[in-house]
């Protein structure tokens, strides 16, 4: 029976001519929080391999946005998938951007910076990293860092310093112009429907 794959296959030649090595584009990372998840299925500040989407649903919590982003992938895709659990950025209109973009310690490493440790881990090399309803322009830099570190690309909602959505196309344009890394993408504006292949609205 055929495994499942989601992605391409690219090979990359880093110098010289050497044999081309296998690159999977079809990893994704994803940075989310829950302060109720199951701390043994999703441990904080630790890469976690999500093999099955629907298995993992009831150890996300209800609060953060762990669940509500898993549900969203699952109706999308169901890629190979890797989960970095952070702790709740939001304290009501406070956003702490460091609580996301990680550091390293003696422990260990945190946040975003996690992923770097997700080969020796999983496995597993990222290439897509996404770390939705928290991309503030700090969280936005430490995305690039670690892309560039993993040869991987981010898709952004583009938001302020609290991690509120820029609401207008001039605002959208102006951030854009602040932005120099190649590895990140815009998205503009979110999804709004209920249905994203039929165009239903929620309300409907």
């Amino acid at each position: 029976m055929a495994q499942s794959h989601h992605g391409i296959s690219g090979r990359e030649v880093q110098s010289g001519i050497i044999p081309m090595r296998d690159a999977q584009t079809n990893v994704i990372a994803m940075i989310a929080f829950a302060d109720d998840a199951d701390p043994s299925v999703f441990p904080e500040n630790v890469p976690v391999r999500v093999p099955s989407i629907n298995q993992v649903l009831s150890s996300a919590g209800v609060t953060g946005n762990l669940r509500k982003n898993l549900e969203i992938m699952a109706l999308i895709t169901n890629p190979t998938l890797i989960i970095v659990r952070v702790p709740t950025p939001f304290n009501g209109p406070i956003f702490t951007a460091s609580k996301v973009i990680g550091t390293t310690t003696s422990a260990g490493r945190t946040g975003i910076q996690a992923l770097l440790t997700a080969k020796s881990i999983l496995g597993l090399i990222p290439k897509i990293i996404i770390a939705p309803d928290v991309e503030s322009p700090d969280v936005v830099d430490g995305l690039a860092a670690v892309c560039k570190k993993l040869r991987a690309y981010s898709y952004v909602t583009p938001r302020d310093e609290d991690a509120v959505m820029l609401d207008t196309a001039e605002a959208v344009t102006a951030y854009r112009q602040t932005l120099s890394h190649r590895e990140i993408e815009i998205i503009w504006p979110e999804f709004t429907s209920g249905n994203v292949f039929l165009g239903t609205d929620s309300g409907e």
